[in-house]
């Protein structure tokens, strides 16, 4: 299995256990996404796995035994979910650059394109990156506010940490900037790849320039970070 099966695998397994505890109606932001572009034999395979139930596949238009669990659950009133368990001792987006000897933007950024993350909005019309209601309802992380009147700011599990990490998939773009001949080569395949990662992080992986990072992104869609 390659790595971006069992990414993938990995996400409808936490999109089903977040529907099995509180139903599809409540998928937002990027749980919601990633069901709604699934195809229907793989969003099939998400509520079985969420609700235990048999789903007719493409051929049969979809529809569900009605002894199967998913048609009880339908017809019942569903009990009240239970919130995760408070997390002690969190570590921030900083810790976790700390224990994967990255900078901080960097590892905001590969917390953000794995899901971890999401631009959220608060205080009006304000936004800052925070974590996701799936992944606070699965205990892998929290938004924590310092103060009355504090800003909110993102935690993780200690407990998830290391399951943290491992999707964020670094090891996998070191390999693949390393399989690239030349620095020319190695920019432009995380230009195309990773281009959500910061121009100097670009550039030092890539051992390209910074400028050139910037002139190239600019170059592909108007825009340096």
């Amino acid at each position: 299995m390659t790595d971006a099966e069992v990414s993938h695998t990995l996400q409808l397994i936490e999109v089903a256990d977040f529907i099995s505890r509180r139903g599809a109606d409540a998928l937002t932001a990027l749980p919601l996404t990633f069901f709604d572009a699934l195809s229907a034999s793989d969003r099939s395979r998400c509520l079985s796995m969420a609700y235990g139930s048999r789903f007719g596949g493409p051929e049969s238009g979809g529809s569900v035994a009605r002894d199967s669990l998913i048609c009880q659950a339908m017809n019942q009133r569903r009990a009240a979910v239970k919130p995760p368990d408070t997390i002690k001792d969190g570590l921030g987006v900083a810790d976790i650059a700390q224990l994967m000897r990255l900078d901080k933007a960097t590892t905001t950024r590969l917390l953000e394109a794995a899901g971890w993350l999401e631009m959220a909005p608060y205080a009006g019309e304000q936004q800052r990156r925070l974590v996701p209601d799936a992944v606070i309802w699965n205990g892998y992380g929290a938004n924590l506010t310092a103060g009355l009147h504090g800003i909110p700011f993102p935690i993780f599990s200690p407990d998830h940490v290391d399951e943290i990490i491992w999707t964020l998939g670094m090891d996998t773009i070191t390999e693949g900037v390393n399989a690239q001949p030349t620095k020319k080569a190695k920019a432009a395949w995380l230009l195309s790849h990773h281009d959500y990662l910061p121009d100097k992080t670009i550039a030092d992986l890539s051992g390209a320039g910074l400028r050139t990072i910037k002139r190239n992104r600019s170059q592909q869609n108007g825009t340096c970070k």
